[in-house]
Parts: C-alpha cells; structure tokens; sequence
C-alpha cells in the first residue's frame, strides 16, 4: 500500500464531512417523525372525541403540539450533541480513558510496552508529526 499518511488524513476529513451530513439529516429526520407523529396522534384523539360527541376536550391544538414536540426534540438532540463535543474535547487520550486505557510511560519496565512505544516514535517521525501518548487497552 503505497498510499502515504497525508493522502489518508484527507480521506478521512472527507469521510467526517459525509458523518456530518448524514448526523444533521437524522436529526431532521427524528424531529419530522416525532413531530408528524405528535400530530397524527392528536388528530386521532380529536377525532375519537368527535365520534364520541365531545368537542375539543383535550384543548389540544395539533399543530402546536407537533411544532412543540418538534421544538422539545431539537432542543434536547442540540444539547445532548454539544455536552459530548465538551465531553470530547480532551482528544484521543480522553477516549482510550473512558474506555479503561492505561497510558505508558517511557520508563516502562515491560519489554512489549517498551517495543510499542518505539514503533508509534518512529512512525511519528518518519510522518513529521509530534509523537503522541499512547493508551494500552487491555482485553
């Protein structure tokens, strides 16, 4: 494979884009459903009600609701997405911690620690890129 680090880096910059896309038109997705739903599900009510000689009992609007609903959804997926974009901002290394990953050190005693860090050196290096920490995540 001679395809060098920079090629792959754009790569996935672009790939990220597509996640991107594709998380926002799923947002617009969850709130048109839960909206259309809401409204569906109000209008069915109003209509039981009407059947059952009863006239606005519920005082539900159903636009409102749907637009409410709507709204309530939006707001919770925009809050949910910005406290994980604050719960990530640590990088990879907050990642490899959440899932139990245990930093090594370069004074490490242990042959195979010592051997991987080695390795992720010098493939730093050799990309001009700052080496990194690295996590071991034991399983």
């Amino acid at each position: 494979m001679s395809t060098n680090f920079f090629e792959r880096q754009d790569t996935a910059h672009r790939h990220t884009g597509r996640l991107v896309l594709l998380f926002c038109l799923a947002v617009i997705a969850i709130v048109g459903g839960s909206s259309l739903v809401t409204y569906l599900a109000v209008d069915y009510v109003e209509s039981q009600n009407v059947a059952h000689g009863y006239h606005n009992v519920s005082g539900l609007n159903k636009t409102a609701a749907a637009l409410y609903v709507g709204i309530g959804s939006a707001v919770l997926i925009v809050l949910g997405t910005l406290f994980k974009i604050a719960q990530l901002t640590g990088g990879g290394s907050v990642i490899a911690e959440q899932l139990g990953g245990r930093l090594l050190h370069h004074n490490t005693s242990k042959g195979s620690e010592q051997q991987l860090l080695n390795v992720v050196e010098e493939m730093a290096l050799a990309s001009g890129v700052p080496v990194p920490p690295v996590y071991l995540l034991e399983g």
